[in-house]
């Protein structure tokens, strides 16, 4: 697929760096195009049981066109399969969701938390987790980004309820698809 993944494209384009404290974030418009053209294409994996458990920056490529394609299925997960069990944990850490870092049984909403992630840094300008800590005490890293979220102005109330249902700790308080 001709293009450059999301990371290297922002990188490239808009002059901002996917970096533990980017500092730059994008219009919201932007940001939400490119977050629901990763939404649409794991809607149609989730349809046919693939969940694709590594979402990130790097596995989303954006065509000249401006499209966005979701890449890289080498960790998928067929749901009611059984090569990958319970208690195995794959991904990438930083944009992994609680129930994959914990190993226990995924299903899409795992992509969709990694998609708000992904969403929330976007929008943020930085990285959900302040260091690998926080990503496993997981209490005072949302509250840290529910003010954060809250406090985007230019975000309608809307939009700030979605992305922080989309990164709720809990997999049954996340939106099914």
């Amino acid at each position: 697929v001709p293009g450059l993944p999301l990371h290297r494209c922002l990188e490239k384009h808009l002059q901002v760096k996917f970096t533990p404290d980017m500092k730059k974030y994008l219009p919201v418009p932007v940001a939400v195009s490119l977050a629901s053209q990763i939404l649409k294409a794991l809607e149609h994996a989730h349809k046919f049981g693939v969940v694709h458990r590594d979402i990130k920056p790097a596995n989303t490529m954006v065509t000249p066109e401006g499209m966005v394609k979701v890449m890289d299925f080498g960790v998928a997960y067929v749901v009611g399969s059984d090569l990958t069990q319970a208690g195995q944990a794959t991904g990438t850490p930083n944009y992994m969701s609680p129930e994959q870092i914990r190993g226990q049984k995924i299903d899409g909403r795992s992509d969709l938390y990694s998609v708000g992630i992904i969403l929330y840094e976007l929008l943020i300008g930085r990285s959900v987790y302040n260091s690998v800590e926080e990503e496993y005490e997981e209490s005072q890293g949302y509250n840290r980004r529910r003010q954060e979220i809250l406090g985007r102005k230019d975000l309608g109330k809307d939009e700030k309820l979605k992305l922080l249902k989309g990164l709720e700790k809990e997999q049954y308080q996340r939106f099914v698809d």
